[in-house]
């Protein structure tokens, strides 16, 4: 049994219409619902789809969570208001109807940009509450959750950036009661289009930046950004920074390495797992750390994910517990492309493997 067609639009022979259009001569009083995948869009498609009985359509390049979103619109495993139940679903009906799920914290304290904001923010379905400065704002944050802040910059009482550092203080408090908690987005919003703005936004602990006077278009479209597409990544994010600190801590209060398990594993071959050791030592110190100290100043995120992640491996293959879970972090820092952590991660990360590089503890002498 069928559950589900995707197709394809542009097809030899007979396009996704016709096909379409064959399949619904059937009369199923239980059709197999259909969605059309194209790179041809154009003006009269929706018409057709209605007419024909094809229940979703997405335009190519297509995005992963716009594929599952209309997968599950259409397979009615995602509820749809009683206004929606009849419409053809595309990219930006899933976009309208998980908009309407989301909460927004607007950051603002100028009355004129607060009416513009609430205007956009709230006609592009999304929902909506007001601080008036980053004092009330981590006073809110507080008591509810939200899905994303914009955060203004410049404003009385409490700026933003000291506004987001709370809050991402707050955060980290939070993690060790709920480990599930999802980091929030926070974007900022500034005036100053000024060198070195970006930088100052990521190290107070913002994501992403928008200049003002706010453009609807580039507004909603970043909010899309990161309130459809980065769960993942936010929550990664909010684990590498427990991470970070939980790393400062385990370095004062734990051995770099586990040699009994290590030994164990090795079969107890001393001799092999000092050569292995000694050339896992050899191999960070004189090769990888090097390239993961320039991937950081070049910013070359995959260059990073790959060598932090060969040396997690092999550092849990060692029972270098501590080693693994600092490349780790790093290696999370690369996925998600938000190099702004690097810096303390890499401080974590090399006094990890110096630790290992120097022990001289009784298992260690053992060999």
């Amino acid at each position: 049994m069928i559950d589900l067609i995707l197709m394809d639009f542009q097809m030899p022979g007979m396009d996704g219409f016709e096909l379409a259009r064959t399949i619904r001569k059937n009369k199923d009083p239980n059709p197999v619902p259909i969605i059309i995948l194209t790179s041809m869009g154009k003006t009269g498609d929706s018409r057709m789809c209605r007419e024909i009985g094809i229940q979703g359509y997405l335009s190519k390049p297509i995005k992963r969570n716009d594929l599952k979103m209309t997968i599950g619109s259409v397979l009615g495993l995602i509820e749809k208001s009683k206004a929606d139940t009849k419409d053809l679903v595309t990219r930006h009906s899933v976009a309208d109807q998980h908009r309407q799920t989301l909460w927004i914290l607007l950051v603002e304290d100028y009355p004129t940009n607060q009416k513009i904001a609430e205007k956009n923010i709230t006609r592009a379905g999304f929902n909506m509450i007001l601080a008036q400065n980053g004092k009330e704002a981590v006073d809110i944050f507080k008591t509810r959750k939200f899905d994303l802040i914009l955060m203004d910059i410049q404003m009385p009482v409490m700026d933003g950036y000291e506004a987001s550092q709370r809050i991402r203080d707050l955060e980290r408090q939070a993690v060790g009661f709920d480990p599930g908690l999802k980091r929030i987005p926070i974007i900022a919003m500034t005036a100053h289009a000024v060198s070195g703005i970006r930088d100052k936004c990521f190290e107070a602990g913002m994501d992403d930046y928008i200049s003002k006077p706010l453009r609807r278009d580039e507004l909603i479209a970043l909010m899309d950004k990161w309130t459809l597409s980065k769960a993942g990544t936010v929550k990664a994010l909010l684990k590498t920074e427990a991470l970070i600190h939980e790393g400062k801590k385990a370095l004062i209060e734990t051995d770099p390495i586990d040699f009994e398990k290590a030994l164990k594993e090795f079969e107890n071959d001393k001799e092999f797992l000092t050569e292995v050791l000694e050339e896992f030592i050899r191999t960070v110190g004189e090769e990888q750390l090097p390239k993961i100290r320039q991937a950081l100043v070049s910013k070359d995120a995959d260059t990073l994910k790959q060598e932090a992640h060969s040396i997690k491996g092999g550092a849990a293959n060692l029972a270098a517990f501590e080693l693994s879970k600092a490349a780790g972090v790093l290696e999370d820092i690369g996925k998600t492309n938000h190099l702004e952590h690097g810096p303390e991660a890499f401080e974590i990360f090399e006094t990890a493997y110096l630790r290992l590089k120097n022990y001289t503890g009784p298992s260690k002498a053992g060999l």
